[in-house]
């Protein structure tokens, strides 16, 4: 009996090292899962950062070269509405030029036939 006594105490000895052996790699399970889901938290938040960025950067961009085009678009419509009226003016100053001319011409004709 003493033997057997003597067993049961190793093995509840043994149980309960066996038990404290695995709470301590249940504990250490636990803590290595919270640093693993906070990395994972943080390294989501940072990609998210990013991925918001890029986001802001391209809209910036599409943005800048919108206006970008349209003030460029908007001179050169200027520009040539500019040329245009040069254009008619210039028609018209010379159209004046040539009626004078012409007007000049008749009149010295008109003079020299008499």
């Amino acid at each position: 009996m003493a033997a057997t006594t003597t067993t049961r105490k190793t093995d509840n000895g043994q149980s309960q090292d066996t038990q404290r052996q695995f709470e301590n790699v249940q504990d250490q399970a636990r803590q290595q899962y919270a640093v693993t889901q906070e990395l994972t938290a943080n390294s989501l938040r940072t990609w998210n950062q990013m991925v918001a960025a890029g986001a802001d950067y391209a809209f910036d961009s599409v943005l800048r070269n919108w206006n970008y085009t349209k003030s460029l678009r908007d001179a050169s419509e200027q520009a040539l509405e500019e040329t245009v009226q040069r254009q008619r003016e210039t028609t018209a100053q010379m159209l004046e030029v040539w009626q004078g001319y012409s007007n000049s011409v008749a009149d010295t004709l008109s003079k020299t036939g008499k």
